[in-house]
């Protein structure tokens, strides 16, 4: 393959321009895999199929003229990766989605009699999510038509739960994202731990009483004021509270919200370690006199075999695990073919406006196919010349104009082909309105 030079001149947004290319022979449905399973059409059946999905098809359900059994076929497309092997894109129409996941189930000859249940795995649920359903356009690209309303889901209901929890108990004092009365919550349950959260929100005072280093240093940071006791609230309760803190963080840069918690550990370490040597250095020269002073030396390196007690450094938790629950969307299907769980870009919150230009350069003749990539929102988008250009593209209105997310990771490539061979091209950056 030869190498075609990507120019971004503004890095601003994304979406796509009616005027792209048909998709790539490169990228389409047949480069994903084709899982086989055999159903007795006249039993209950349940499935699980490798990327996770759960469909439950009851008793005569499908239906394949005289046959018992028959050959479900499913692919699943639920990575970034998986989207654009298989030339997906996350479009309804002349508008962007943000996809949670695509799904196909097919049995050749066959037909739905009655629904089959769906549950579709995903580790990031928005209650903006609608399932759409694919058609496939003479350029053999899937269109995504008429969203339907998802069904619903206990974790959604979970978070929005928590949403009434956090904006009756804590949105007085604190916000998600900015600094108020006290600190931001963006990220709180990852980094400090649900069970300090857990007493740190019955009650503040009492730990604080009691010595617990980090609540102190929040008590001295935010004006000497101890956060209000919350001790009435449930198990579950902080479970919600906790669900919607993490759902709202995913829309953060963890490098815009520095993580205090780990650098005064760090600073706590240094300091306990310190003391420690220092009441050593004190022990030493009880017990051997006033000269050992002059022996004693900071910068050197000590070992606990020359003391009768180690020397003892608390340990600094450097990750705390993510407590994200297992998550499914949940739907029911009528007819077979792909199905796409996805949110308009226009409703997923975080997405700002935006301009993304690409000028393409290099030895290449013909259409080009371009596409705008963005793995953590799950947007895959063609591109089309912009109005008036000859090797600049855009990705959704023919200014260049799109909806973006902030601060997440974007890629650029393309692909063009003739007589002489392949052509592609790869540049990437990172969305900024700055």
């Amino acid at each position: 393959m030869k190498k075609i030079a990507i120019i971004l001149l503004a890095l601003f947004a994304c979406s796509c321009n009616e005027d792209g290319s048909p998709i790539n022979a490169f990228l389409n449905t047949d480069k994903l895999e084709s899982q086989q399973y055999e159903i007795d059409l006249q039993r209950d059946t349940v499935l699980l199929t490798k990327g996770g999905a759960r469909i439950t098809i009851a008793s005569g359900a499908i239906v394949a003229g005289n046959k018992q059994k028959v050959k479900l076929e499913v692919k699943e497309a639920y990575t970034m990766e998986d989207m654009v092997r298989g030339g997906l894109l996350t479009k309804s129409g002349d508008r962007m989605l943000s996809s949670g996941g695509m799904i196909y189930l097919n049995v050749a000859d066959g037909k739905v009699q009655s629904p089959l249940a769906v549950s579709m795995p995903s580790g990031n649920l928005e209650s903006a999510m609608q399932l759409f359903k694919g058609e496939t356009q003479k350029d053999g690209s899937i269109d995504w038509r008429d969203p339907q309303a998802m069904q619903l889901n206990k974790t959604l209901d979970s978070i929005a739960q928590g949403k009434n929890i956090f904006q009756t108990n804590c949105a007085s004092c604190h916000a998600v994202s900015s600094e108020s009365t006290g600190p931001p919550l963006a990220f709180a349950p990852q980094r400090l731990g649900r069970d300090w959260m857990d007493h740190f929100i019955e009650n503040s005072a009492e730990m604080i009483a009691y010595g617990d280093s980090y609540a102190n240093c929040i008590y001295n940071r935010w004006g000497k004021t101890a956060m209000t006791a919350f001790p009435n609230l449930t198990r579950a309760e902080l479970d919600m509270l906790y669900n919607y803190l993490d759902q709202e963080s995913k829309h953060l840069n963890p490098a815009d919200y520095p993580d205090t918690k780990a650098e005064f550990d760090s600073c706590n370490a240094y300091m306990q370690a310190k003391a420690e040597l220092e009441r050593r250095r004190v022990k030493a020269v009880e017990g051997n006199g006033f000269e050992t002073n002059r022996m004693w030396d900071f910068d050197s390196v000590i070992t606990a075999t020359e003391f009768d007690d180690t020397l003892w450094v608390p340990a600094i938790k450097k990750v705390i695990p993510k407590t994200d629950l297992s998550t499914y969307y949940n739907f029911t299907i009528n007819s077979f073919g792909w199905y796409n769980v996805d949110a308009f870009v226009t409703n997923v919150p975080g997405n700002v406006a935006s301009t993304v230009k690409a000028r393409l350069r290099g030895a290449y003749t013909g259409p080009v196919n371009i596409f705008l990539i963005i793995p953590d929102s799950r947007l895959l988008a063609d591109g089309g010349l912009l109005h008036g250009e000859t090797s600049t593209y855009g990705f959704y209105e023919d200014n260049g104009s799109i909806l973006l997310p902030q601060g997440k990771q974007a890629y650029i490539i393309c692909f063009t082909e003739n007589d002489k061979g392949v052509y592609y091209g790869m540049s990437s950056f990172t969305t900024t309105t700055k």
